[in-house]
C-alpha cells in the first residue's frame, strides 16, 4: 500500500497542469453516475404503475426518464471529451519529462541497460499507461454505477441485497487470485521484452557484421528463443486472467439461480413484491458487473503500476553531474592535475595523471589499446566524473562548470560519428540554422562541391549511418558539424582509422587548416598526422611515457621509434 501511495504522489506531478480538466471531469462524471443509478429506480416505478394500471403516471415518468437519459448522454459526451484532453496532457507530460531525464543520465547507464530498455519504457510503457488510465476511468464510473444499484437493492430488500453482497465478495476473491498470478507473469514478461528490444536493436545496428560473418542462423535462434519465452509468458498471464474469470462467470449463473429461488421464498412469505422482484431481476447484471469491473480495475491498476514503476525507475538511475558556474568563451587551455579514474571503481585506467595543454596547440596522443587515450576524452567532455584529482579549463575547475560551459566549448569527433537519418542541411541545422554558416563550414571541410553535385544538394537525405557517403566524407561532415558549434577545443578520436590513404590525406590537410585557430587534441595512429603536430604525447597504462615533438621523440623514445618504423 505504501508503494501505491508513493507512486500516486509521483503520478500527481504529471497532472499538475490538468487541474481544471480534472475538476470538470469529476463533476460531469458524478452527475452522469447519479443519473445512471436513478434510471433503474424510475424504471421500477413505471413497472409498479403499469401493474397498478396508473397509466398517466407511467407517461409522466417516461418523460422524466427520457430527460434524464438526455442529460446523462450530454454529461457522458462532455466528460469523454474532457478526459481525452486530460489523457493527452498526462501522456505528453510523462513522455517529455522521461525523455528529458533520459538525456541527462550518465553515459554509463546506457552501456549497462541498453537502448532497447529505454525505448520500451518511453514508447510502450507510456502507451500502456494511457490505455490503462482509460480503462481505470471506465471501471471507476461503472463501479460507482453498479455500487449505486447494489445500494438501491439493499434499500428495496435487505435480504436479497445482502445475498448479492456475499456473492460479489466470493467472485471478487476468486478473480483477484487470478489477477495476482497474471500480474506476476506480466512483470516478468515486461523485463523479457526489454531484453528482446535490446537484442533486436543490436541485430539491426550490427546487421552488416551478422551477414558478413554468416551469423544469421545464430541470431535467428536467439530471437526465436526470445520470442518463444515472451509468448509463453503472455500465454500464462492471459490464461490465469481468463481462467478465473470463466470460473466466476459460471458461479454468477449459479448465484442468479439462487437469487431467484430466494426471491420465490420471499414472495411466498410476502417479504417481497412481484414488481420489486422484476426490478431487481432487471438490474442483476449491474450488480454482477460490480465484481467484474472491480476486478478489471484492480487488474488494470496493477498493470498501470507495473508500467509506471518501470518509467519512474529511470528517475533513479545515475545522472550526469555538473556545477553551477557559467562562463562564456574559453581560450582553450587544459590541465589534468593528479587525475585518477576507473570505470568499475577497481582497476584504474588513469592513475595520478598530470598534463598541461596550451591554447591553440595541435597535440596528438598515441599509445597501445587500453592505455587510456579515449578515457581522457571522456573525462574532458564530462561523460564520466573523476575518481580523484582535478581537470582545469582555463583555470576553471571542470566540476564547478555547468553543462553548457563545458559542451559549448569542447567538441568531439569519434571514429564512427553518428549522423542522423535526416537531410545534410537538417543534420547541420541541429547546431546552427544559419544556412550561410553551414555552406561556409562545408567549404572549409571540402564538402560543398560534393553536396552541390547531388540531385537535392543540401536537402539530400543521409541514409541510416550515412551509408551513401564514404568514410572520409562522413568524417568531414562530422568535422563541419563541430566547427559550427564554435567550440574552442576540438577532440578527434581515431578519425582517420579505417580510411583509405587519399581520405586520410584529405583529413590531415583539413586539420592543418585548423591549426593555430583551435586547441586540437587528436588520438591517431597515422604517422603523417603525428609528425605534423606541435606535440606528441605517448601513453602506456594511463601514464605518460613520452612527451615532445617528432624529432625529439625520434631520438629519445624507443616506443616512438618503433611506431615510426612500422608506419613507414
Amino acid at each position: 500500500m505504501k508503494k501505491y501511495i508513493s507512486n500516486f504522489k509521483r503520478f500527481k506531478f504529471f497532472l499538475n497542469n490538468c487541474k481544471k480538466e480534472i475538476i470538470i471531469f469529476l463533476i460531469l462524471s458524478f452527475i452522469a453516475t447519479i443519473l445512471s443509478v436513478f434510471l433503474p429506480t424510475i424504471s421500477g416505478i413505471m413497472i409498479n404503475n403499469i401493474l397498478n394500471k396508473e397509466f398517466n403516471l407511467v407517461i409522466v415518468f417516461l418523460i422524466i426518464s427520457a430527460l434524464v437519459k438526455v442529460v446523462n448522454v450530454i454529461c457522458n459526451l462532455l466528460s469523454t471529451k474532457i478526459f481525452l484532453k486530460l489523457r493527452k496532457k498526462m501522456v505528453l507530460n510523462i513522455r517529455k519529462y522521461v525523455c528529458n531525464i533520459t538525456l541527462n543520465l550518465s553515459i554509463n547507464v546506457f552501456h549497462i541497460y541498453g537502448q532497447g530498455n529505454f525505448l520500451n519504457k518511453i514508447q510502450s510503457d507510456t502507451s500502456r499507461i494511457s490505455n490503462y488510465f482509460t480503462v481505470i476511468k471506465d471501471s471507476f464510473l461503472s463501479i460507482f454505477s453498479s455500487f449505486g444499484t447494489l445500494i438501491v437493492i439493499l434499500f428495496l430488500n435487505p435480504i436479497i441485497g445482502l445475498y448479492f453482497f456475499i456473492c460479489c465478495v466470493i467472485t471478487f476473491l476468486i478473480r483477484y487470485y487470478g489477477i495476482k498470478k497474471s500480474l506476476y507473469y506480466k512483470n516478468i514478461n515486461l523485463k523479457k521484452l526489454d531484453d528482446n528490444s535490446n537484442l533486436l536493436s543490436q541485430i539491426y545496428r550490427g546487421v552488416k557484421d551478422i551477414k558478413t560473418l554468416n551469423l544469421k542462423d545464430n541470431f535467428k535462434e536467439k530471437t526465436n528463443d526470445s520470442f518463444e519465452n515472451i509468448s509463453e509468458l503472455e500465454y500464462k498471464s492471459n490464461y490465469y486472467l481468463d481462467y478465473y474469470s470463466k470460473i466466476t462467470n459460471f458461479l454468477e449463473s449459479i448465484f442468479l439461480g439462487g437469487m431467484i429461488l430466494l426471491s420465490m421464498l420471499l414472495i411466498k412469505n410476502e417479504l417481497l413484491t412481484t414488481s420489486t422482484f422484476i426490478l431487481i431481476l432487471m438490474n442483476r447484471g449491474k450488480v454482477f458487473n460490480f465484481t467484474t469491473r472491480l476486478s478489471t480495475l484492480v487488474n488494470n491498476f496493477g498493470q498501470f503500476d507495473l508500467s509506471f514503476n518501470r518509467i519512474i525507475s529511470i528517475l533513479d538511475y545515475d545522472r550526469e553531474s555538473f556545477g553551477k558556474k557559467k562562463i562564456g568563451k574559453l581560450e582553450g587551455n587544459i590541465e589534468f592535475k593528479n587525475v585518477s579514474f576507473s570505470y568499475d571503481n577497481n582497476n584504474e585506467i588513469i592513475s595520478n595523471f598530470n598534463l598541461i595543454i596550451n591554447k591553440n596547440s595541435f597535440n596528438t596522443i598515441i599509445g597501445d589499446n587500453g592505455s587510456g587515450k579515449s578515457t581522457l576524452f571522456s573525462l574532458i567532455t564530462k561523460m564520466y566524473s573523476l575518481n580523484s584529482g582535478k581537470i582545469f579549463l582555463d583555470n576553471y575547475d571542470i566540476n564547478e562548470l555547468d553543462e553548457e560551459s563545458i559542451r559549448n566549448n569542447i567538441a568531439l569527433v569519434t571514429q564512427q560519428p553518428f549522423l542522423f537519418n535526416l537531410s545534410i542541411k537538417e543534420n547541420l541545422e541541429l547546431i546552427d540554422n544559419n544556412f550561410g554558416n553551414i555552406k561556409r563550414v562545408c567549404k572549409i571541410v571540402g564538402l560543398d562541391k560534393k553536396i552541390n553535385s547531388l540531385e537535392k544538394k543540401y536537402d539530400s537525405i543521409l541514409n541510416d549511418d550515412a551509408t551513401n557517403f564514404s568514410g572520409g566524407e562522413k568524417q568531414r561532415l562530422a568535422i563541419a558539424r563541430v566547427l559550427l558549434t564554435n567550440a574552442k577545443i576540438l577532440l578527434f578520436d581515431e578519425i582517420t582509422n579505417n580510411l583509405d590513404r587519399d581520405a586520410i590525406k584529405s583529413i590531415n590537410e583539413l586539420i592543418d587548416k585548423l591549426k593555430g585557430k583551435y586547441t586540437i587534441i587528436m588520438i591517431t595512429h597515422d604517422i603523417e598526422c603525428i609528425k605534423n603536430s606541435d606535440r606528441i604525447i605517448i601513453l602506456k597504462k594511463g601514464k605518460i611515457i613520452g612527451d615532445g615533438d617528432h624529432n625529439n621523440l625520434l631520438k629519445n623514445n624507443k616506443f616512438y621509434k618503433k611506431i615510426n618504423s612500422l608506419k613507414k
